[in-house]
């Protein structure tokens, strides 16, 4: 039981040294973790103003200067002064070489005899001209009113050419024409084109009966040679069964008959008065068929007696020949029917045909009325054409008389049109004027001597002569007007500019002394974009020209509510500006501070504080401003104790 305990005593002892090592290491390494974490100071967004310092050094200069000029190209001898030397009214500058002086006196007395020459050249031609151009304008008047005369002239006559014209055209109008009209044209040819067609039409209907005519003539013909024909043969029939008496008697008469009753060839001489068949000339038709038919039937009966005595003849063949005969002379009496009809259309026709062409229309021809109008209207034609022509010259007239006109005003103007401006005889006369000024100063620079002395008195600021030189075209010494105030002088750049303003308050140091002064002039400089001049009046007796001096100017700003130290603004790569601000995370440690990044807006700053805009950060808001090594966004940090 005992040795038990003593286990378990030695198992806790155990146990609690792994614990309290465990404890003693895990202290060790949050030592080592918190002692690499980077140290940093932290500030709080307060309200301030901003304020702007502008120091620049600068020097003093005269607010005036005042030179002296001489003219140009005159020999210097001898310079008494040099830059930085004060002067008095009438102190002796430099001196002129007198012989070199003297000719220069002598040939601007020449230069001033040949400009007067020049002068009086040029007066004398200005009058001359003058005369001429009197002439001119008298002759310009007289060519206008000759000009415009004959202009006038050529209108007039034109306008009696149209005048003429326009008579001539009304006197053949009134030679007015009587023409036929369209619709009497057209009347007569409608006559004349129906007149041709209806005897076109009788004359196709004549032949067309007249054919008629002669087909059914051929077809009687052709009809009775038949009848002939089968009445032989009956005749032949029964004559060779008979006796010889009675054979002949009946043969010689039925011959007769059918010969006196044979179509005999002849014409239609009458027509029937009511309309029916009428009766043909020489041996009819009619009276021949029925003297066949009875001596048929005289030689039939003269025959049977004979056939009887002879008792050898055919009767059947003889009653068939007879009945073909009979059909016959049916068909050739409708033929002749048909033609005695055909006979009374062919008259009827003719007469017609006859009764147009003896009252035929003579065939409109209008030809010669037709040339007669040509004439007329190829004359009226001409006639306005004429007078088109003279209204265009009636134009051309007008035209030429209004151009003659403007022509003619043009020249009198022209001509009463002052000369152009010639400024030779006024700029001969300036420069003669100036030669003289130029004589007189030189002349005066004799009667000194040639020695230039100061006029007030001065610090001399530079000489621009030299012995043995000629004198330049601008200033030979220049000298500051010690009368008037000194100013200071500085060079600003763009960034000063923002805050130094004409009229702005400012002091200036020269050595021991500072004085209050006003940004009085203030401008660009043109040599140099981006620089800009200040001048400032200094107090009178303060300061040399020369003197070196700083410029100071401070301007505070409006108050910002959240302002930070400048070494807490940062700037990445894209320049957009941003600040550290501690935040918390769970870590090793528990709760860990960290870096977080935030993006700021910068309202005004300087060397020492920078103004944001408020709303991203506020006065609880710790801002990292420094650190003892580098960080990045998101790794943790401790403050500095």
């Amino acid at each position: 039981m005992g040795g038990l305990i003593e286990s378990r005593k030695r198992i806790l002892k155990w146990f609690g040294g792994f614990l309290v090592g465990m404890l003693v290491l895990t202290l060790v390494s949050r030592g080592i973790y918190a002692n690499g974490l980077p140290r940093v100071s932290v500030e709080n967004p307060g309200q301030m103003a901003v304020e702007h310092v502008v120091e620049k050094a600068g020097n003093v200069k005269g607010s005036g200067e005042l030179a002296v000029n001489v003219a140009e190209g005159l020999r210097v001898s001898e310079v008494f002064v040099v830059p930085g030397e004060r002067i008095e009214e009438g102190t002796a500058l430099f001196s002129l070489d007198g012989e070199y002086l003297m000719g220069r006196v002598r040939a601007q007395e020449r230069s001033i005899a040949k400009l007067e020459l020049q002068v009086a050249t040029l007066e004398g031609n200005l009058e001359l001209a003058g005369a001429e151009k009197n002439m001119e304008m008298s002759r310009a008047g007289e060519d206008a009113v000759r000009v415009v005369e004959q202009a006038q002239k050529a209108l007039d006559r034109a306008l009696e050419d149209e005048a003429a014209a326009r008579a001539q055209l009304q006197e053949h109008l009134d030679k007015n024409l009587k023409l036929t009209s369209e619709e009497e044209r057209k009347r007569q040819e409608e006559a004349y084109q129906e007149w041709k067609a209806r005897l076109s039409q009788g004359t196709q209907e004549v032949q067309s009966a007249s054919g008629r005519v002669r087909e059914l003539q051929r077809r009687a013909e052709s009809l009775q040679a038949e009848v002939d024909e089968l009445k032989k043969k009956i005749a032949d029939a029964q004559g060779s069964g008979s006796g010889p008496d009675g054979a002949k008697s009946g043969g010689d008469k039925s011959e007769g008959n059918i010969s006196d009753g044979g179509m005999a060839e002849g014409t239609v001489i009458e027509r029937a008065q009511d309309g029916g068949s009428g009766s043909v000339s020489g041996n009819g038709m009619a009276g021949g068929t029925q003297e066949g038919e009875s001596g048929q039937d005289g030689g039939s009966g003269d025959g049977g007696s004979g056939s009887e005595g002879s008792g050898g003849v055919d009767k059947d063949e003889v009653e068939a020949l007879k009945a073909e005969l009979a059909e016959k002379e049916a068909e050739l009496s409708q033929v002749k029917k048909e033609l005695a009809q055909a006979g009374y259309a062919q008259e009827d026709i003719s007469e017609e045909v006859g009764a147009l062409q003896g009252n035929a229309p003579g065939q409109p021809d209008f030809t010669s009325e037709d040339a007669k109008w040509e004439s007329w209207r190829s004359t009226r034609k001409s006639l306005e054409d004429k007078i088109m022509a003279a209204q265009r010259a009636v134009e051309d007239a007008e035209d030429a008389l209004e151009k003659a006109k403007l022509e003619a005003d043009r020249g009198l103007e022209d001509s009463m049109r002052p000369e152009l401006s010639d400024s030779s005889l006024g700029i001969y006369r300036l420069d003669l004027e100036a030669a003289r000024e130029e004589l007189a100063k030189l002349q005066e620079l004799v009667k000194a001597e040639g020695l230039i002395s100061a006029e007030q008195a001065g610090i001399v600021t530079r000489v621009g002569v030299a012995a043995g030189e000629n004198t330049p075209a601008g200033a030979a010494v220049v000298f500051a007007d010690t009368e008037k105030p000194l100013q200071f002088e500085v060079i600003l750049d763009k960034e000063d500019k923002k805050y130094v303003n004409q009229g702005s308050s400012a002091s200036v140091s020269l050595g021991s002394v500072e004085t209050e002064v006003t940004v009085d002039y203030l401008t660009e400089e043109e040599s140099s974009p981006g620089s800009f001049r200040a001048l400032m009046n200094l107090p009178e007796g303060v300061g040399t020209i020369g003197q070196s001096g700083s410029f100071r100017l401070s301007v505070q700003s409006e108050l910002y509510n959240c302002c930070i130290s400048i070494d807490a603004l940062h700037t990445d790569e894209n320049q957009r500006n941003f600040v550290y601000v501690l935040g918390e995370r769970s870590g090793i440690l528990g709760k860990e501070l960290t870096a977080e990044k935030l993006m700021v807006e910068v309202l005004d700053k300087n060397n020492r504080y920078a103004a944001l805009q408020s709303g991203a950060l506020d006065g609880n808001t710790k801002v990292i401003n420094a650190a003892d090594r580098d960080f990045a966004e998101g790794d943790p940090v401790r403050m500095k104790e």
